[in-house]
This record gives C-alpha cells, sequence and structure tokens, in this order.
C-alpha cells in the first residue's frame, strides 16, 4: 500500500527531478569542448567533378569554454540543488513513516 500511494509516488518523482537538477547544477560548472568540422566549394564557372575533387574548402573549429567568470554563480546553484535533493529526501522519508 506505501508503494502504491500518490503521494509517495509524486514525492518519489521529486526527489529524482531533484536529483537530476544537481547533476545539471553540476555539470554547468565543467568546461565544454566543441569541434566541428565542414567541408565548401564555390565557383561561377560551370561546376565539374574535377573542380569538386581540386576546389574544397575544409575547416575545423575547436572550441574550448572554461566558466571562469560564473564560478560563484555556479557554486550558489550547486548549493541549492544539493539542498532541494536533501529537503526532497527528508519529506520522503517522513511521508513514508506516517
Amino acid at each position: 500500500m506505501i508503494q502504491n500511494s500518490p503521494e509517495l509516488r509524486i514525492l518519489d518523482a521529486q526527489i529524482e527531478t531533484a536529483q537530476l537538477n544537481l547533476r545539471s547544477a553540476w555539470g554547468s560548472s565543467l568546461p565544454s569542448l566543441n569541434l566541428s568540422v565542414g567541408m565548401n566549394a564555390h565557383s561561377d564557372e560551370q561546376i565539374t567533378s574535377e573542380f569538386f575533387d581540386d576546389n574544397y574548402i575544409k575547416s575545423a573549429n575547436l572550441t574550448l569554454s572554461i566558466p571562469i567568470f560564473s564560478g560563484l554563480k555556479n557554486r550558489n546553484s550547486v548549493e541549492i540543488s544539493k539542498m532541494r535533493f536533501g529537503q526532497s529526501k527528508m519529506i520522503y522519508g517522513s511521508k513514508k513513516r506516517c
């Protein structure tokens, strides 16, 4: 009966949501690395297969983002998420005992 209680199921979903929010907040404080690769060809002349073999423009972009200036905001976000996660677990535990 306890496991089928709608209130406990809602609280369990809130715990899972709080845990995902905590992971998201922690992940936003980590550096990110992005890579993009492209090929392009352009000509005003009649396009032939020989043109494409020799005149492709190839490019690659590598971007590293380090959240230097948002460190305090990210730390606060992680702490708030930890508190909400703990609060959700406490509420669930107290309702389960009742």
